[in-house]
């Protein structure tokens, strides 16, 4: 079956997303349309949807709210909090050494439809010292990593597809203290050449081709705020600073 997955960071219900043509005048109607609000029958198939509302957190198990019904909550590993005048309402606030984590689940397998998207305001980006993570289900670089996404090389957004044979940048530069919406859409059902796209603030940004028709099912956490790599020569996290804002799918 095919699933569509939404991670990370939405602004009322992603209206960006659906732009009006993307930078060589085509269309972007097929860019994932996201409701305002999750009530109704807009739960039924809903996979995971953080607000980052809460009033703070505090590192308690599970106190991220998912309001798809609590069956995907995270919990804070790490210095990290909301904070007021977000994307939409509060955000999470990472500080660089935090990240909130999802148990693996059966309904966060992308398998042959993943959408990820997410405003992202980063307050101090490695510029490719290390990468900046902002969503990431993987134990590390080449271990049971089914999706990541995270600004790194010359603040460029790059892309994990099952597993990092296909890894691409985006086009379009990330900048400091500015929020920016980046979605990255893989279809498994087209041919290989244009399932992966990423779009920023709405405006598709690159189509990239992707090797697998089928996203692998990995038991590894969900990550949002981070990207490990403790096998790297030199073990990191890959910490997001700044501040990411809803989670939804």
């Amino acid at each position: 079956m095919r699933r569509q997955l939404v991670l990370a960071a939405l602004w009322a219900g992603c209206g960006n997303v659906n732009g009006p043509s993307s930078p060589d005048g085509q269309t972007t109607s097929d860019a994932p349309q996201l409701p305002e609000a999750l009530t109704g029958s807009l739960l039924t198939g809903c996979v995971l949807a953080l607000h980052m509302d809460e009033a703070a957190w505090t590192g308690a198990s599970n106190e991220v709210k998912d309001a798809c019904g609590n069956d995907n909550p995270g919990t804070l590993v790490g210095q990290g909090n909301t904070v007021p005048n977000g994307a939409h309402g509060r955000a999470g606030s990472f500080s660089g050494n935090a990240c909130v984590d999802i148990p693996n689940a059966e309904s966060l397998h992308g398998t042959t439809g993943l959408t990820l998207s997410a405003w992202i305001l980063p307050t101090k980006l490695n510029h490719g010292s290390d990468a900046n993570g902002i969503i990431s289900k993987r134990t590390s670089g080449n271990n049971q990593n089914e999706y990541s996404v995270a600004v790194w090389l010359d603040d460029h957004v790059y892309v994990d597809l099952d597993a990092e044979t296909d890894r691409f940048p985006g086009n379009a530069v990330i900048l400091e203290n500015m929020w920016a919406q980046v979605t990255v859409v893989y279809d498994g059902s087209l041919a290989a050449a244009q399932r992966a796209r990423v779009y920023l603030n709405g405006t598709l940004d690159i189509t990239m081709p992707e090797t697998s028709a089928v996203l692998t099912k990995y038991p590894s956490t969900l990550h949002v705020g981070c990207m490990p790599a403790p096998t790297a020569p030199e073990p990191t996290q890959q910490n997001f600073i700044g501040e990411l804002d809803e989670v939804v799918s």
